[in-house]
């Protein structure tokens, strides 16, 4: 199986040739000035799109994945679901964009790291400890800032978690 027929398809404003964008007193090939004249121009006028002719579901999948590896995209494992998807914002994503199969009201992007949270502090008796005298401490500030110095808070956040990384 290889990568469908594949051609450059060129749409130019015919009353605005993309030659005439460019100072006409340069001395340069006609070629070099529709190349210039095409980056200055006004792009939802002037385009070259890529054009793949496929004859089955096949040849579309190949192609959307030499269009994939073209651009330098990954195609990764969501840690949620366990199906493929295309990071598009972020390279370093885990979970995808699709409904949870684990929680029918958020994403996988939102269940799955929740998810894995909850597991880590299931497995790890000393994290879940660490957590809740995180979260004693943090609520002592926020209800009385005065009696609670935020630099002890801040000096017991840096130590534990030193201590949590060894």
């Amino acid at each position: 199986m290889s990568v469908p027929e594949h051609h450059l398809q060129y749409r130019f404003d015919p009353e605005k040739p993309v030659e005439n964008l460019i100072n006409p007193h340069l001395r340069i090939s006609s070629f070099e000035a529709a190349i210039r004249g095409f980056a200055k121009s006004d792009k939802s006028k002037h385009a070259i799109t890529s054009v793949y002719t496929c004859e089955g579901i096949e040849d579309v999948c190949m192609a959307s994945l030499y269009h994939f590896l073209k651009l330098g995209l990954a195609i990764k494992v969501c840690g949620n679901c366990g199906k493929y998807f295309v990071p598009l914002r972020r390279s370093d994503a885990m979970y995808c964009d699709r409904i949870s199969p684990f929680n029918a009201s958020k994403t996988c992007k939102e269940d799955g790291s929740q998810r894995a949270f909850e597991e880590k502090l299931k497995i790890d008796d000393a994290e879940k400890l660490r957590r809740q005298i995180y979260q004693a401490k943090q609520m002592r500030i926020r209800r009385n800032p005065h009696t609670f110095p935020v630099r002890s808070f801040s000096a017991w956040v840096t130590i534990s978690q030193v201590i949590s990384a060894a």
